[in-house]
Formats: C-alpha cells, sequence, structure tokens
C-alpha cells in the first residue's frame, strides 16, 4: 500500500527492519545511475533503474518505481532534460518518504 500524497509508505511487516538497507540500496544504485547518465552509459542506468524499481516494488514504494518506469523511457529516447528531472524527483522521494509498517 502506497500513500503518495502523504509521502507515506506501507511496508509489509516481515520485511520493515529491511527498510535502512532498502534506502541505503537505493540510494546507491541512484547514484550510480547519475554517474552512468554523466558518462552516457545509459544501458547501466535502464538495468540500473529495472533493478531498483524490483526492489521498490518488494516493499511497496509503488511511487518511486513509477518514477523509475518514467527514468527509464527518458533513457531510452535519450532525453537529457527529463532524465534530469526524474533524476531530481528520485532524490525527492527517497529523501521525504516515511515508512511505517503495514497494519
Amino acid at each position: 500500500m502506497d500513500d503518495s500524497s502523504l509521502g507515506r509508505v506501507y511496508v509489509d511487516s516481515d520485511l520493515f527492519d529491511l527498510v535502512p538497507v532498502l534506502i541505503e540500496s537505493l540510494s546507491a544504485e541512484l547514484s550510480e545511475m547519475e554517474t552512468g547518465i554523466e558518462k552516457n552509459e545509459y544501458s547501466l542506468v535502464r538495468e540500473k533503474a529495472h533493478s531498483s524499481k524490483g526492489a521498490a516494488l518488494t516493499f511497496g514504494f509503488a511511487v518511486y518505481a513509477e518514477e523509475l518506469e518514467n527514468l527509464r523511457k527518458f533513457v531510452i529516447d535519450q532525453d537529457n532534460a527529463r532524465i534530469r528531472q526524474s533524476i531530481g524527483r528520485l532524490k525527492i522521494l527517497l529523501e521525504t518518504a516515511v515508512f511505517a509498517p503495514a497494519v
């Protein structure tokens, strides 16, 4: 369950203890994507976006997964302006999301 209007993400209680690992992993992969974009390594960016999307969906972070899908499309189109905007949105989502155990 994802309540993106409040920035709240409800995580299955069995996975909740792993949220810090998720955030660390998503942050690292986002950093790798930024480096890939700078180096025009678009296949790496698509690969990392796919991997991050799977992790985000596993934890119920659907709004982040949707933005990763947008990023993937922008990378395919090599639309640098939209790529930068998408990276910015992903950073904001990571910084502002509040994770809570699902009831």
